[in-house]
């Protein structure tokens, strides 16, 4: 019966294997009975890059005084440029929620091991 599947694939598999699961799904009927394509969900996407940016600019200029890092490690992902190393030190509260004790760890005020289910 036309539609009454799905097939996925992982995350981490190359881009030719979705493209191979797509047409998969298209060939047995899914597109628009088990599978719907929406718009996007970001309401108002910002350029990532220039956001970190603003942000390395906001701590060298002293206007932030705490930062609360999510998961994320800076200190590592942004560009290099951005300095973020040597940035984290300049404001007065910083803490980090994360799975691992990494490079961030030496730069932030704070960080808690964020536990998983």
């Amino acid at each position: 019966m036309p539609g009454a599947s799905l097939v996925v694939a992982g995350d981490h598999q190359p881009a030719i294997v979705h493209a191979l699961v797509h047409s998969i799904n298209q060939a047995l009927g899914n597109f628009d009975k088990t599978i719907y394509f929406t718009q996007p969900i970001e309401e108002s996407p910002i350029d990532q890059w220039q956001s970190i940016g603003e942000l390395a600019a906001d701590i060298r200029s002293g206007k932030v005084t705490t930062l609360l890092i999510l998961g994320g490690n800076p200190a590592y992902d942004a560009p290099a440029d951005l300095g973020f190393r040597e940035l984290l030190p300049k404001v007065k509260f910083s803490a980090r929620l994360g799975l691992y004790e990494d490079e961030l760890r030496r730069c932030a005020t704070g960080i808690s091991p964020r536990r998983t289910l």
